[in-house]
């Protein structure tokens, strides 16, 4: 049998086809011409006249339904508003990024309908989840359809919301309305990586073959970051490369876009000096100064907000506006429209290369070119203008996010802690609930057909519009039976709870792991719930809320631990910039107390010197080693050392043990890179001289140490032995009694 049934011919007449031909058959018509007209069968629009007719003599509703119904709808297990309660909760799950996979629906399904009594088919009950082709049919008829969702962490789930970004847009429009910026005058900058490897693209190959390669310049790549700026009317500032290099130099960005700049840094990411520098560029570029200021929108990076950065920008004419933390995935035009083209055209520009120079790798010197290309192909004019437009930025657009997408924020919505007075004894555990704790009217309860398979949930007599009582005192789910009092007319919609309930809740704590969701309470003359899951007529309706509710997060504990959360600011305002500087020194304040500076008293000598004896002519070779001054070792490891070391120079190191023991070693410092040292470590002979030990150099042995592990530096070696292929035996003119030598640091 196929999935969906496709009717083999024309019988039948749709309903509302039937009802005109009535109509027309009751103003004047003749039963044969109005059939005609119709093309419709005459004994069929008799039938449907009398019928008709019939009817309304034993019953005065004329919302009736009369005529043939599909067999489709015969036979369904779930009403039209039963099924459309149910699709429009898997999708409001999805759109506050809680939504429920393939299995978990098939599974809701079958939970709903033995909830309400629904009679379902065996195997839906022995596999807990419906079959292949009811799903599919559910989806098609819901408009439902399975994506792969993109991974959105929960800081920026819950900070893009109205609050926050009406926060922003009205930070927008003072600035907007105090320099009457216009669209020249508003620029963004963010960074991106831009890495010697990426992702390749898909790629044609035979089929059924289960894995496919594409060549790579390594396995890991190396970081270049790249430092944009777009204004709103089309144009791109040049950027900056930030290279992984301790020095920059002219010639990588030769190839790169025309006017960018070059910065080093040793983990290739930007900071408060390169950005820095990128300001003076930006300035250079934009020519903005007091008489003709420009607006500049920025993240909360650390690197942004530095007091050098913000004082630079004020007296250039450059008014500095950040966006809500975790807010640029929608506020930002860079991230919007314009970096996913631009790294499009760029890992396109990496398999060219990599093509037209099969066999060689791509290093940080050709990323400036591949940038150049990328700029060029993903940087253009209509993204640039699409970015604006779409975040509301330029044309200046408040509205322009409606509700749905606020809807990822409405699991943690909580009241503010601001709404108490200071005087209030009341902590901030204890507000009062919201009457509606999604903030927002309840929705109305479906409205189950009393015909066909509507009559399997609901007891027959009782009227389909009545409205259930809901109490959201309770911590448990209970069915709400429907009143058969009410009248018919009633519209359907939730009874919100009563003003005592909300006066009530300052004087009771809520649960922390209570979930704010309406739950129904059942009637007070019932003397036990009836069981649902056992097929039947059944005067109870379990909304598919009830089974599966919409997340909602406990209260939050007041408390002033943590960092402060960051917020947007309008950065060159006095106000805003005395604050931050403020801060800045408190930082350095608490710093200086926590840490305070080590008083530099009189050094030790790690070695006494004792004379050197006069060498007279009778003194043998043997004798050379006894006349080298010896020193003693002082009880202390931590004295600096007396001379500056350089790269050459032997050393005593210090490591400290898996035990907590501190062990010493000789070590050949080879390399000095700022404070990290490179070298390789002598190895120990053990021999009855405790005081003269011999060493050898051992070059698999080597390896990196803090210059500040470096106890002491050592006088030049003497070599013992050794050819010019072979080196020998090393010995230092010191007393090592008092260290403790490991033979190998590995």
């Amino acid at each position: 049998m196929p999935r969906k049934y496709q009717r083999k011919s024309n019988r039948g007449a749709p309903e509302d086809v039937l009802r005109r031909a009535m109509e027309q058959v009751r103003g004047g018509f003749s039963i044969r011409a109005a059939a005609k007209d119709f093309d419709i069968s005459r004994m069929t629009l008799t039938r449907y006249i009398n019928k008709h007719d019939g009817e309304n003599e034993q019953n005065d509703d004329k919302n009736d339904v009369f005529g043939y119904r599909n067999c489709q709808l015969k036979n369904m297990i779930f009403t039209q508003e039963m099924e459309t309660d149910l699709a429009a909760h898997i999708k409001t799950l999805a759109e506050q990024f809680h939504g429920m996979t393939r299995n978990k629906c098939r599974a809701l399904i079958v939970e709903y309908a033995l909830k309400n009594s629904l009679i379902v088919p065996n195997s839906w009950k022995e596999n807990g989840m419906t079959g292949e082709h009811f799903w599919i049919s559910f989806k098609e008829r819901n408009h439902l359809a399975i994506r792969t969702p993109e991974a959105t962490s929960l800081a920026r789930a819950s900070a893009f919301n109205r609050y926050t970004v009406g926060k922003f847009f009205d930070n927008l429009g003072t600035v907007m309305d105090l320099h009457k910026f216009e669209c020249q005058d508003i620029y963004n900058v963010d960074e991106t990586g831009c890495t010697t490897v990426s992702a390749p693209e898909n790629v044609v190959a035979g089929k059924g073959v289960k894995q496919v390669g594409s060549i790579t310049s390594a396995e890991r790549g190396q970081l270049v970051t790249a430092v944009y700026g777009i204004s709103a009317a089309g144009s791109v500032v040049p950027p900056m490369l930030i290279f992984p290099r301790k020095n920059v130099r002219e010639h990588f960005t030769k190839s790169g876009p025309p006017g960018c700049i070059g910065g080093a840094n040793s983990s290739g990411w930007v900071n408060e000096e390169l950005f820095l520098d990128y300001l003076n560029h930006f300035i250079r570029q934009t020519r903005c100064s007091q008489e003709k200021k420009v607006l500049l929108i920025l993240d909360n990076h650390e690197a942004h907000i530095s007091l050098a950065a913000i004082d630079l920008a004020k007296q250039n004419g450059v008014v500095l506006l950040t966006m809500p933390p975790h807010t640029s995935h929608r506020l930002q035009p860079l991230d919007v429209c314009c970096f996913k083209p631009f790294k499009t055209a760029y890992v396109r520009a990496m398999e060219n290369w990599m093509r037209s120079n099969p066999g060689k790798t791509i290093t940080i010197y050709e990323i400036p070119e591949f940038v150049a290309h990328a700029q060029l192909h993903g940087l253009t004019a209509k993204n640039i203008l699409s970015g604006f437009q779409s975040t509301g930025i330029f044309p200046y657009n408040r509205d322009l996010f409606d509700e749905t997408e606020f809807s990822p924020a409405a699991v943690t919505d909580r009241d503010l802690p601001q709404e108490l007075e200071k005087n209030d004894p009341i902590p901030t555990e204890q507000l009062p609930t919201p009457q509606s704790e999604s903030g927002t009217t309840p929705t109305p309860m479906p409205q189950p057909e009393p015909s066909f398979s509507a009559t399997r949930a609901l007891q027959p007599g009782l009227s389909s519009t009545a409205t259930p009582a809901c109490e959201p005192e309770s911590s448990s789910f209970a069915t709400t039976a429907f009143e058969p009092e009410l009248s018919s007319t009633e519209s359907p919609v939730r009874q919100p709870e009563s003003s005592s309930i909300a006066s009530s809740a300052q004087s009771r704590e809520p649960e922390p792991s209570s979930i704010a969701t309406p739950v129904r309470k059942p009637e007070a003359s019932s003397t036990a719930a009836p069981a649902l899951t056992q097929p039947g007529p059944s005067n109870h309706y379990v909304s598919p809320a009830d089974i599966v509710p919409l997340p909602r997060a406990g209260p939050r504990k007041a408390t002033n631990r943590g960092r402060k959360r960051g917020d947007t600011k309008i950065l060159t305002d006095t106000p805003v910039r005395n604050s931050i500087a403020d801060a800045l020194a408190a930082r350095h304040a608490k710093k200086r107390k926590v840490n305070p500076p080590v008083k530099q008293g009189a050094k030790k000598s790690l070695f006494k010197t004792r004379a050197r004896k006069s060498p007279t002519p009778s003194s043998s070779s043997e004798s050379d080693t006894e006349d080298v001054p010896f020193m003693e070792s002082s009880e202390s490891d931590a004295d600096e050392p007396d001379y500056e070391v350089v790269e050459g120079d032997f050393a005593v190191v210090k490591f400290v043990s898996a035990k907590s023991r501190i062990v010493h070693y000789i070590a050949r410092v080879d390399i000095i890179d700022g404070d990290e040292c490179e070298g390789v470590f002598l190895q120990r002979e053990f021999n009855r001289n405790q005081t003269m030990p011999t060493f050898m150099i051992n070059n698999k042995d080597e390896g990196a140490f803090p210059k500040t592990d470096i106890v002491k530096k050592l006088p030049d070696p003497i070599q013992l032995g050794g050819t010019a292929h072979r080196p020998g035996k090393l010995t230092f003119p010191c007393d090592f009694t008092r260290w403790d030598f490991h033979s190998s640091l590995y």
